[in-house]
Formats: structure tokens, C-alpha cells, sequence
């Protein structure tokens, strides 16, 4: 049946209940009992029932004092207490009903008259002796179980206003009034202990912030599970169960081994308590070193799966146990196949990778291709799930970077040649029929063979080309027929397989390196350098390159050019320069460029020779003290050298012939300014005009014909 009795006020509920066995004990009411005391005021006047339990019927009659007789039945449902007054002699108060609502309110609706005010006090005895209880959670126990569910809350140090319902896994409190109804001796309060190891280890535990609100201390407490004396308890957050340090730690221990074996996330710890279904809170694990040590492991692991796996890791929350669905093992987490959903471990994902990896290896595939670990799924391993096993099998780890490696070789050269197989087997040669891991493709025609191949297909034309005096390797396409040339990007990387391929490109590269150095934009390389090199006009030999003279046409080779310049050294001589040069064409006016002078150097003595003469003259016309106004070529014929005025006799610094400084001759062609050009170093003296400069010493000068001025300012030193 449902509630019939509901207490309000201040007072806590009491609930009473009619037709149900205690959900302990199993005992019930008997016929006849008394089960509570309805009282309510009906216009203004008081009346009380007792409710009994007659035939089945719950019922209610009450004699007054002054002989009024009230009786009547109540029925109940769900939502309404209903009760039908009757008062001897006839007298019909109506029909009252009392709505419970599920705030626990009691709303009345009635037919005749108001109902003011209510209320159920429940009787704690009856006819056989005992009481049903029914709480507002709506679980049934009578009063010897209920006192003795009480009795076990307060003998694990459970605060009296926090002892929890009976019922497993019920969270409604008892009300006050029945907690100190059953408690017999009340607790007085806590005793701190005196000892010092006590005060220590309890002082101890309040410095770790997360146990401050669950420390039970006193001098008389027992801990419920070991039954010792102890002078401190930890409660457990939820239930406040209470046990000692000791008990709590071996409690946790023993879990996280549990988990570690079951690969457990987080250690399921259920309170020590016998019967209650709160797990131990936070602050009791974490008073652990062991819980804390595994949850640090546990965070590791999380940590590593995230860095390599975070695109395919599942299972991160929601479950403190995911199993695989492979191995069936517990696993912390489960890697997901994108392409088809599909779950696993990783260990079971990497032992899939293995024994693959030598499938791939005979089929020359590019990277490690495996099916989904779901048998009949069509769809391949992730590349994140084979990167992710890379981490954990040295087997995938050193057969993915062999591939690595060998694909950047071929990408490093030949990048926009290489063709790369499929997810089932490598490219296979067209002419040697070999499946490789990639192959090459001529970008002029479709033409498509291994690197070996076309190694073999240039070695063999190696020779063509230094007989043509080629300036690079140039060869035609592997194609029988095909008059297509070799893609530069093969030619490249056959470089780096072949020997004799990579000798002949070092030689001609050492060769144009060695024409480039003075006349790099001179070069000729004739109207087909493919095909073959250009031809010397004057000698008629073929060479790597021609050299052309820079203003015209004509070109020559370095030999040819070196011997030209040769038969120029007199006009050269006669000019006191190489840039008198000329070129070999007949009739041709044009000047031959200072670099095919400088290349010669090294290919002729006599140049050599006629270029340390022309040196030595360039650093005699560098002088800054003796710029180019005071500077006079020596007389002597075919010499080089120069003079410097500022004296009557000037003298050759090459062949130290000597001459007047007034032999008009000898004089520069130019009337120049000297004061202008060299500034302060050369002066006129005030007295008699001549030309003085000054090297050092102080402001103060003396003139030859005995003047005394200051140099500065060429006032008179001495003033009479």
C-alpha cells in the first residue's frame, strides 16, 4: 500500500507503513496493531485517531470524552489519502482527501468542510511488539533492524547526522530523530591524543591538503576493521566510513595490483566497509604512494599514446576498462582503423604490422600496407597506426626506415621521375622485367625502366660522349628506336650509382670549372652542344668549349687564343698595357677582352712573364702618394717603367735609367693643377715659388732659399 502517515514541522519525518514486510528482517504487521495516530483540525476543532490494522482494512475510531464516537476507513493510493468521517449519531463530516505530492507536501481537497490543519504522529510500539519504519525514500524496516543499521554506522565513526538508508546503494540520510532515537550513548567531544607518535603522524596528515576534511581524530576510536586503538581515522568522502591509515593503505594496494594486472586505468578501491557501495573517494587514494606511483604511470602511457597515436586513439573516457576486441585483453586504450571504425590494441595492431613486413619487402612496396585487423574488411591499416607501431616494434621501426631512406634517395635526384607502385605490389620493369620499388620515366616519352637499366643504358654511351667532347652527359632514351634524350633527373641520379658515369661528369666539370674562372662568359659551346662540340677555326680540333674574343663573332680555342697572344706581347709592349690586344679575325678592328689576357697567363710562359712586367707597372701607377699628374714614362725604349717629378733629375724605377726633369720629352702630355690634385701634401713656398711636400714634422717650414713660413696657413714665421 501506499504512504499513509506524514509527520510536518520542525520535526523530521516519520513516515509509518501499512502492508509491508521489513526489507531486513522480513517481519510485517499483524491484525490488529497499531500503526499510527492520525490527528488533524476540522473547523477549528482538534481531533485525534488511532489508525489500526482490523480484518485488512486500515481504519480509525476515536471516543471522546464528552462521548463522541468517530470512526471511518482510509484508502489510498498513489497520489490521495482519503479517509470517510462519520460521527456516532449520524453526523457526516465528509469526505476528506490529502494529496501527496513528490516535494513531500500534502495538499487537501475535501467536499464539506476545511481542513485547517494535520499531521501523523507514528507510535514506536505495537500490539506484537514491533514497529515498521518506512523512510522518505520509501524503504521498509522495522525498528530492531533499523537500531541495529544505526549501531554499524556509528561503530565505523559515522557522524550521527550522516547515517545513510539501509537499502544498497540508497544516498537518503535517516532523520536526526531516529539516529538519536537508536544511538544509546551519545558521542561526547573528541579527545585529542597525547602521545607524541600520535601527534606526529596526525599532524603529519593535516598538512596534506586533501585529508584536512576527512581526519577523525580522538583518544577512544576503533577502527572498524582491524578493531584497534587508534588515535586518528580517515573518513571515506560520501559514506564517512571511517578506518584507520593502515587499513586504508592495504585496502589500496591491493586494488592497484589488481589494476596493474588488468591493465586498469584508474584501481576500482570499494570502501572497507561491509555492504556499502561507495568506492574511496579521492583523498583516501591519494594518501597511497602506491595509487600514486600507478597513477603516474598511468598519465606516462596516456601521454605516449597521445604523442604518436592522437589522430587514432579512442577510448580515453567513459570506460576505466576497455577491452580489445582482438585479443580480448583490458587495455588502457584502443587504436581506431579510420577508414572502417575498426578496434584494437596496439600490441595486437603492431603484431599485424609484423607479420607483414616481409610481404611488403618481397613485393618492393613502397611503405608498410597491411589489412584491417576485422577479418574481410577491405580497408588497410592506417599509416598513423603503422607510424604509432614504428614506436613500439624494432621490426616495423627498421623496415620503415630502410623504405624511408631508399625513397628519399630516389626523390632527392629524380623526384619528378619516380613512379612508385601500388598498395599490392611495386612497379615492374619494362625491359628487364624486375618489380622494384620504383622506376624511372623518361619525361619526353613513356618510356619506363629501373634505375639499374638505365644506369647500363648511359654507361654505354660514355664513351660516344668524350669522344664528341660533349660538355655533359647526354644520351638517348632506353626506348628501342626512340630518338628521345635522357631526362636531366635520370641523368642526375644515375650519376649517383654509377662510377664511370659520375668519372666522366667530374672530368668535364673540372674542365669547364677550370675555363670558367676568367672567362666564364666567353665560352662557346657550338650550335649543338647535345651532339657534339664545338669546332676550333683555327686549328680545327674539337674542344669541350670555344672562347670568343667579346665583341665579335670569332672564336678559338684556348690553345689557338694563347698563341695569338703570344704574337701581340710587342704591340702590347709598344701600348705599356694588355689592353691593346686585338683580335685574330682578319681586318677585324675589334679589341680582344683583358680576360682571354688573364687565361692565357696559364696556358703561356711568355705571357706569364710579359703580365709580371705589366704588374709590376700597375702598382708603380697605384702609388697614392705620386698620382698620375706627377708620373713620367721612362725614355728607354720597350721599358715599362716610370718616373715620379718633384726633382731636377727623374728616375726610372725598372731599368733606373735617369733624365732631366726638363727634358720636355720626358714631361707629361697633360698640364694638370698639382697643387689641386694633391691637396695639402704639396705646397708652393711663399718666397721664391717653388714646389714643396711636406712628409712630416711640425707646422713650422724652411724653404731652400731660406723663407721660414708655417705650412698651415703659409704666413711668414719670423715677422721684423
Amino acid at each position: 500500500r501506499s504512504v499513509i502517515s506524514y509527520k510536518t514541522g520542525s520535526v523530521s519525518h516519520h513516515l509509518a507503513s501499512y502492508g509491508m514486510n521489513c526489507a531486513l528482517c522480513g517481519c510485517s504487521c499483524q491484525d490488529g496493531d497499531i500503526v499510527g495516530r492520525w490527528s488533524f483540525n476540522l473547523d477549528n476543532k482538534f481531533y485525534s485517531y488511532t489508525i489500526t490494522d482490523t480484518g485488512g482494512r486500515v481504519g480509525f475510531r476515536q471516543v471522546f470524552d464528552n462521548g463522541v464516537d468517530i470512526s471511518g476507513e482510509l484508502h489510498s493510493s498513489d497520489e490521495w489519502l482519503q479517509a470517510q468521517l462519520t460521527e456516532k449519531g449520524g453526523d457526516d463530516h465528509g469526505n476528506i482527501r490529502l494529496r501527496v505530492c513528490e516535494s513531500g507536501r500534502l495538499l487537501s481537497n475535501h467536499k464539506a468542510k476545511d481542513v485547517t490543519s494535520w499531521g501523523l504522529d507514528v507510535v514506536a510500539t505495537k500490539a506484537s511488539g514491533n514497529s515498521d519504519f518506512r523512510l522518505t525514500c520509501g524503504h521498509v524496516a522495522c525498528d530492531a533492524c533499523l537500531q541495529e543499521h544505526i549501531a554499524n554506522q556509528r561503530l565505523w565513526s559515522v557522524p550521527q547526522s550522516h547515517v545513510r538508508c539501509f537499502h544498497e546503494g540508497c544516498s537518503c540520510l535517516l532523520p536526526a530523530s531516529l539516529t538519536e532515537r537508536f544511538v544509546i550513548e551519545a558521542a561526547g567531544p573528541a579527545e585529542a591524543p597525547r602521545d607524541l607518535a600520535s601527534q606526529l603522524k596526525i599532524e603529519a596528515l593535516k598538512r596534506s591538503r586533501t585529508l584536512v576534511d576527512a581526519l577523525v581524530i580522538g583518544s577512544k576510536l576503533v577502527c572498524a576493521a582491524c578493531q584497534r586503538h587508534e588515535s586518528m581515522l580517515v573518513a571515506n568522502e560520501g559514506c564517512h566510513h571511517a578506518a584507520c591509515q593502515e587499513c586504508w593503505t592495504d585496502l589500496v594496494e591491493s586494488a592497484v595490483d589488481a589494476a596493474r594486472a588488468r591493465r586498469r586505468r584508474l584501481p576500482r578501491v570499494q570502501c572497507l566497509a561491509p555492504g556499502c557501495t561507495h568506492r574511496a573517494s579521492a583523498r583516501v587514494l591519494n594518501m597511497v604512494a602506491a595509487y600514486r606511483c600507478y597513477s603516474s604511470e598511468v598519465d606516462a602511457e596516456v601521454r605516449r599514446l597521445r604523442l604518436s597515436a592522437s589522430s587514432v586513439l579512442v577510448c580515453e573516457d567513459g570506460s576505466d576498462e576497455p577491452e580489445c576486441p582482438a585479443c580480448h585483453d583490458p587495455v588502457l586504450a584502443l587504436l581506431e582503423n579510420p577508414g572502417c571504425c575498426h578496434r584494437a590494441c596496439e600490441r595486437c595492431w603492431m603484431r599485424l604490422g609484423e607479420r607483414h613486413v616481409q610481404r611488403c619487402r618481397d613485393r618492393c612496396l613502397p611503405q608498410l600496407y597491411a589489412p584491417c585487423i576485422r577479418g574481410g574488411c577491405a580497408q588497410m591499416m592506417s599509416q598513423d597506426i603503422v607510424r604509432h607501431s614504428a614506436t613500439l616494434s624494432a621490426r616495423v621501426r627498421q623496415f620503415s626506415a630502410d623504405l624511408s631512406a631508399e625513397v628519399a634517395r630516389f626523390t632527392s635526384t629524380a623526384c619528378e621521375s619516380v613512379v612508385l607502385g601500388s598498395t599490392d605490389s611495386g612497379p615492374t620493369c619494362t625491359f628487364c622485367g624486375k618489380t622494384c620499388l620504383a622506376v624511372l620515366a623518361n619525361g619526353a616519352c613513356p618510356h619506363v625502366a629501373c634505375e639499374a637499366c638505365w644506369a647500363r643504358c648511359v654507361e654505354a654511351q660514355v664513351p660516344r660522349c668524350r669522344e664528341r667532347r660533349l660538355a655533359d652527359v647526354h644520351g638517348q632514351c632506353i626506348g628501342q628506336d626512340c630518338s628521345m634524350a635522357i631526362s636531366s633527373n635520370i641523368l642526375k641520379h644515375v650519376c649517383t650509382i654509377s662510377t664511370s658515369v659520375k668519372s666522366f661528369k667530374d672530368e668535364i666539370g673540372q674542365e669547364l670549372q677550370r675555363l670558367c674562372v676568367f672567362c666564364g662568359d666567353l665560352l662557346d659551346f657550338g650550335p649543338t652542344p647535345s651532339e657534339v662540340g664545338p669546332e676550333c677555326g683555327v686549328c680545327r680540333e674539337r674542344c669541350v668549349a670555344l672562347m670568343t674574343s667579346g665583341g665579335c663573332e670569332h672564336a678559338a680555342c684556348e690553345d689557338c687564343w694563347a698563341s695569338w697572344i703570344e704574337a701581340q706581347i710587342p704591340r702590347c709592349r709598344a701600348h705599356k698595357a694588355p689592353t691593346a690586344l686585338r683580335c685574330f679575325g682578319p681586318g677585324c678592328p675589334t679589341t680582344a677582352s683583358t680576360q682571354l689576357w688573364q687565361h692565357a697567363c696559364g696556358r703561356s710562359g711568355r705571357v706569364q712573364a710579359m703580365e709580371a712586367e705589366f704588374a709590376y707597372r700597375r702598382r708603380l701607377q697605384d702609388n697614392a702618394l705620386f698620382p698620375a699628374a706627377v708620373q713620367v714614362d721612362c725614355p728607354v725604349p720597350g721599358c715599362l717603367g716610370l718616373g715620379y717629378r718633384g726633382y731636377d733629375t727623374l728616375m726610372c724605377f725598372v731599368c733606373e735609367h735617369t733624365w732631366s726633369a726638363d727634358d720636355t720629352d720626358a714631361l707629361p702630355v697633360v698640364d694638370v693643377d698639382i697643387e689641386r690634385e694633391l691637396g695639402d701634401t704639396i705646397k708652393k713656398c711663399p718666397g721664391c715659388g717653388e714646389f714643396i711636400m711636406k712628409n712630416g714634422g711640425c707646422d713650422h717650414m724652411t724653404c731652400r732659399c731660406l723663407h721660414e713660413f708655417f705650412w698651415s696657413t703659409l704666413l711668414p714665421y719670423r715677422t721684423r
